[in-house]
């Protein structure tokens, strides 16, 4: 039977979907494609609602409802799939992008919830696809909704995502597949784990730690503040007094915080000066190494980690009310925040909240995550990559979503079984881990998806890259290859 393929593409995956389709021949179609304007679909055009099109032109140019499998995806994860969609499409919220939607209430998210399925099941149906391609869990809203109906339409799913580890990937069906796999009864070689030296991660060069010297405003950040007048509101272009106090406010935010540490660089919002005065309220809280504590790392949001992966501890701070209710009075939780993180999903409530819990100290921006990791009984996460970093070195990890390492050895995976003295008993073996983790490399399929982690690949070619991915996408199609983290159904 001839595979008819939907595939979500982006710009570096395009190459390896041309090559897929040549080396088929008639075993597989593209037949329905989201991504650039080169794909059948411009899938951004339906995060901030505009009209670019793709080559098929704009995808809501027909508004009526056709309702043609509207009882099929009426299922009963509707209300969840529903919850997550919303929180996916946020990301495109005026409070976080200069170009963005219009949805502005509760009611609003519903509504497009509603158009945007019966439009999406409509197209699948039509195109006739059996199979469906991504290049990384679906978290960007367009996405979800293309997984969730095709999901629902009996679309067998392939999900691609690039690994930490050089010129590696994984693959699963379903995003709570992920890292869920048996490391025992393998014959992999170990994978060298140096447990003395900090990883290095090539998107947090720029963050150092320890004591800081201060920043100062940046060109810049003005700049993105005048963005932000022009797009969301023109008129304050001609109060010079309002311009005065927010430039002044913005340049004490910058004097608080670390030099690194560029609170307006990528995007200035009103909602983000309170945040980061609120922020800035912990930047002389004395680090004691000495006190027992849980080590737990907030991850930036929004973001695949939290929204697609964490489940229901998206919500960051509801993890650590269920972590805070298992420990011991003598046992406190440090939470430093994520360096690249702005207000988003941080507004006075959330720092309300965690104030209300006795024992959470906020940690101050400059504090070493690697002495905090070291010095804690334990490292707490969402789904983050410091858990990895926790195990590598020694320390136990607890993690709250579905993380690539969470089978790994000293990871304890929170449940609602879980008690204090599980975590008390956290130990990592080394030796162990680094068997476990070998059994994920032989897992993994060898490649590269995305082409700012080829950097970390010796003479990398990107044709012959290209070429093996759309083997192994053909073979995880047909069911030929194994997927590194199988289904439910297939685990032992």
């Amino acid at each position: 039977m001839t595979i008819r393929l939907f595939a979500h593409v982006p710009k570096d995956g395009k190459p390896i979907l041309d090559i897929l389709s040549q080396m088929s021949g008639d075993d597989l179609k593209v037949v329905l494609t989201t991504g650039d304007q080169d794909a059948d679909i411009k899938a951004s055009s339906l995060s901030v609602m505009n009209m670019q099109k793709g080559t098929s032109g704009h995808f809501m140019a027909s508004p009526e409802f056709k309702g043609t499998c509207h009882s099929i995806i009426s299922d009963p994860t509707h209300f969840e799939d529903m919850e997550r969609f919303v929180d996916h499409l946020q990301r495109t919220s005026a409070t976080y992008k200069y170009r963005s939607h219009n949805l502005n209430n509760l009611q609003d998210y519903l509504d497009y919830y509603h158009i945007l399925r019966d439009v999406v099941a409509d197209r699948i149906i039509k195109s006739g696809a059996t199979h469906m391609l991504f290049f990384n869990i679906p978290h960007m809203g367009y996405d979800t909704m293309f997984y969730q109906v095709g999901l629902a339409l009996g679309l067998k799913p392939v999900i691609l995502l690039q690994s930490l580890f050089s010129d590696q990937y994984m693959s699963m069906q379903t995003p709570t597949d992920y890292g869920n796999f048996s490391p025992k009864d393998t014959t992999a070689a170990p994978y060298f784990i140096d447990n003395e030296s900090p990883l290095e991660l090539f998107y947090m060069k720029k963050i150092t730690e320890g004591a800081p010297e201060k920043g100062k405003i940046t060109s810049r950040a003005v700049l993105n503040l005048f963005a932000h007048i022009l797009t969301k509101d023109p008129l304050k272009a001609l109060n010079p007094v309002w311009m005065f106090k927010t430039i002044r406010r913005m340049n004490a935010i910058y004097g608080s915080f670390p030099k690194w540490r560029d609170p307006f660089h990528k995007f200035f919002h009103t909602d983000d000066l309170a945040y980061f005065e609120h922020l800035a309220e912990h930047e002389q809280t004395p680090v004691n190494l000495d006190q027992k504590f849980i080590y737990f790392a907030l991850q930036q949001q929004p973001e695949m980690t939290t929204s697609a992966i964490g489940h229901k501890y998206r919500d960051q701070v509801l993890a650590i009310e269920d972590l805070a209710r298992l420990l011991p009075e003598d046992v406190k939780i440090y939470v430093k925040e994520n360096p690249k993180q702005m207000g988003f999903s941080r507004g006075p409530m959330f720092f309300h909240r965690l104030a209300r819990i006795p024992a959470v100290e906020i940690m101050p921006s400059y504090a070493d995550t690697h002495q905090l990791t070291d010095a804690s009984l334990a490292v707490a996460t969402i789904t983050g990559t410091v858990g990895w970093e926790a195990i590598c070195k020694g320390k136990p990890a607890i993690c709250f979503g579905d993380t690539w390492y969470q089978s790994l050895a000293g990871v304890h995976r929170f449940s609602a079984e879980t008690r204090w003295e599980d975590i008390q008993s956290m130990t990592v073996d080394h030796e162990q881990l680094q068997m476990d983790a070998g059994a994920l490399v032989e897992r993994s399929h060898k490649g590269t998806l995305h082409r700012h982690y080829s950097r970390n690949v010796p003479d990398f070619d990107v044709d012959q890259n290209n070429e093996r991915i759309a083997h192994t996408i053909l073979g995880l199609l047909n069911r030929t290859e194994s997927f590194s983290f199988p289904p439910a159904a297939d685990r032992k």
